[in-house]
């Protein structure tokens, strides 16, 4: 798979934030995976402004070869991801509900 480009789907709404500790870490997460070839991450939460403020701390939204957007629901995510090659087979990835 690291060969190839990829991109992800991350579900955020259950997230309860971090302590700071986590953020050097994240990053360095982060980096390997755009160094591997991820290309998309559509992030799913509904808004919250201290989740975004942290999430913007430890991922970058753009890079010449990677963007991250934000999407309240998994459908718009998933259009997003289809609409830059990367199409999502819905009745596999579901939601669950909180």
């Amino acid at each position: 798979m690291l060969d190839s480009q990829w991109a992800h789907v991350v579900y955020l709404d259950q997230w309860e934030l971090g302590v700071p500790e986590i953020e050097p870490i994240i990053r360095e997460l982060v980096d390997w995976c755009i160094a591997n070839n991820l290309r998309f991450a559509a992030q799913v939460y509904c808004p919250h402004m201290v989740k975004k403020y942290q999430l913007e701390r430890m991922i970058v939204d753009s890079t010449e070869v990677f963007e991250r957007r934000v999407y309240p629901t998994q459908h718009e995510a998933f259009q997003w991801l289809a609409s830059e090659g990367f199409p999502v087979q819905t009745q596999d990835f579901q939601q669950k509900a909180s």
